[in-house]
């Protein structure tokens, strides 16, 4: 590894060679304090029954081997989005749904659910990616009055990589919020996050945001998967969003623009570490365990 440079390789090189992608199972940060005792924690059901890119014993794996560090109960959900079956969870959470001809992968009455379901009391997760995932979840954000980017976000600032993006609380781009703060007294405060591509949103008043794009922020807006011609037409998309939160009325919902910061991946043939497991994103997954504090009420 080999400091920023490897890290524009490795952005790059994800978006060509998603199929060579597996989970990191060694990495193993330190907890040095669980929120719940060992499998005593809320129940968290990621979703697995939307053509998900991420699943509980694939490329999602180190996400729920951590947070069952942290004491939660993950599991897997394998059925259409019901009102039983969101009884059985205290969060439930979405990692990049897919779907054909930008349709979305979850029908109307499973919006309505959902939506009903947060605003009554429950907390939501939901993560997507770069094109061209952002549709198949972007009725469901709207549900919520979040705006999707179907682009890929590339850091065009030469001071510098190109590819990974850096949040940071000390030039507001990462925003000052309990989560970022962490539980007190308890050496959880996040000073940086780092990001792998991913897209971009707007979002209403009532959206806290956590993540904003800063200055030199792109987003190419490819019409062919892993394919950036000259002519592709690029946005600035500084000012926007790449993760926050909101409280619609009882309930909690995070919402974030890229899936790899999230986990901890290797990719190709050379086992190249991509996710929490590189080390300029060494706080990304106290970040994540902050955000499940959050939507577990802890914070």
């Amino acid at each position: 590894m080999r400091g920023i440079y490897s890290l524009l390789l490795i952005c790059f090189l994800v978006t060509t060679i998603s199929a060579q992608q597996w989970p990191d199972d060694s990495f193993k940060p330190e907890i040095e304090n669980p929120a719940y005792p060992e499998g005593k924690g809320p129940v968290v059901l990621l979703d697995e029954a939307h053509n998900n890119f991420h699943t509980t014993s694939g490329r999602y794996r180190p996400f729920v081997k951590l947070l069952n560090r942290d004491g939660y109960v993950v599991k897997g959900s394998k059925g259409k989005i019901d009102k039983n079956l969101l009884t059985e969870c205290t969060i439930f959470a979405i990692s990049v749904p897919m779907s054909d001809d930008n349709a979305s992968a979850y029908s109307g009455d499973e919006i309505r659910i959902l939506y009903d379901w947060v605003e009554g009391g429950g907390s939501l997760l939901l993560i997507t990616d770069h094109f061209p995932d952002p549709p198949a979840i972007a009725q469901l954000a709207g549900a919520f009055g979040i705006e999707l980017n179907n682009g890929y976000v590339l850091n065009e600032d030469p001071n510098e990589s190109r590819g990974p993006i850096f949040f940071r609380r000390n030039d507001g781009t990462l925003t000052e919020h309990p989560i970022t703060l962490g539980r007190s007294g308890l050496n959880e405060e996040i000073r940086s996050v780092t990001s792998f591509t991913g897209c971009a949103f707007k979002a209403g008043n009532d959206f806290q945001p956590l993540m904003i794009f800063g200055p030199m922020k792109v987003s190419w807006m490819t019409k062919e998967q892993d394919k950036f011609p000259p002519d592709t037409p690029k946005l600035d998309v500084r000012g926007w969003y790449q993760g926050g939160i909101m409280e619609p009325e009882k309930g909690r919902l995070a919402f974030f623009g890229e899936a790899g910061m999230f986990t901890a991946q290797f990719i190709s043939r050379n086992r190249i570490p991509f996710g929490m497991n590189v080390p300029e994103a060494k706080e990304n997954a106290q970040f994540l365990l902050n955000v499940m504090h959050w939507l577990s009420r802890i914070l």
